[in-house]
């Protein structure tokens, strides 16, 4: 029996409450069917810009793993059309940008999305406010962009026969919440993580291969809500363990 759908989201059945549970990233589908909003995907701030080829290889990475992500569930031919991944480049704003100024410039970039999106000011949809793409964005800095490197050197060493009963490294980056606080959010005293001893620091560090499932879980959950998608910096989030440098 064919899996076929429809290849636009006009042509897709309706995602409602009901029906969400048989649809693959049925999140992501409904997200755009009801908004309007027709694109999904996190915007990508650079945040190091030591090596412009390895940084043209960590973009492709992410979007060929996207890809693949679709491919495995059977919405490629449906979803990739609508896949929109910005990359914001800006070497003197944003070489060593902190998160907090990435927080506040992705913010304001976002409402300006909005409102162009939709036509102005005045015509933003209240449901957008729930839309991953205008309220979460990547970060990546120097030590995101060597877990590529690591991971390809990996991959070399794999091809001449090690590593043979290893498990591989994580490509990683950090996403970030507009929404959370400045100060950071839940119970304080853990260990400081760029300063901030609350639990939620306003972002985590996930896998690159898990954005896609990510991105669709955002539509109805917190980065913090629920064991499958949060874990406090340094641990990266379901990586079976991996940690980033303090």
């Amino acid at each position: 029996m064919s899996d076929y759908r429809g290849w636009t989201l006009e042509e897709h059945e309706k995602i409602t409450f009901v029906n969400i549970a048989h649809h693959k990233l049925g999140h992501i589908i409904q997200g755009m069917q009801q908004t309007g909003f027709h694109k999904w995907g996190f915007a990508i701030y650079r945040c190091t810009y030591s090596d412009d080829e390895a940084w043209r290889r960590y973009v492709q990475y992410i979007r060929d793993k996207t890809i693949r992500s679709l491919d495995n569930v059977g919405k490629q031919f449906l979803l990739e059309k609508y896949l929109d991944i910005q990359v914001v480049e800006d070497r003197d704003q944003l070489d060593g940008a902190s998160k907090s100024l990435v927080r506040s410039l992705f913010a304001e970039k976002a409402e300006r999305d909005r409102q162009i999106e939709q036509g102005g000011p005045g015509t933003a949809s209240p449901l957008a406010k729930m839309i991953p793409r205008f309220n979460y964005c990547l970060y990546v800095d120097q030590p995101c962009l060597e877990t590529l490197l690591k991971r390809e050197q990996w991959d070399r060493e794999f091809e001449q026969g090690a590593h043979q009963r290893e498990r591989w490294p994580y490509v990683i980056c950090a996403i970030i919440d507009t929404d959370c606080e400045p100060g950071g959010e839940g119970r304080d005293g853990y260990e400081p993580i760029e300063g901030c001893t609350r639990y939620f620091p306003g972002w985590m560090y996930c896998v690159v291969d898990f954005l896609t499932g990510l991105y669709n879980r955002l539509h109805f959950e917190e980065l913090t809500e629920g064991n499958r998608t949060y874990e406090r910096p340094p641990g990266v989030s379901m990586s079976m363990g991996q940690r980033m440098p303090l």
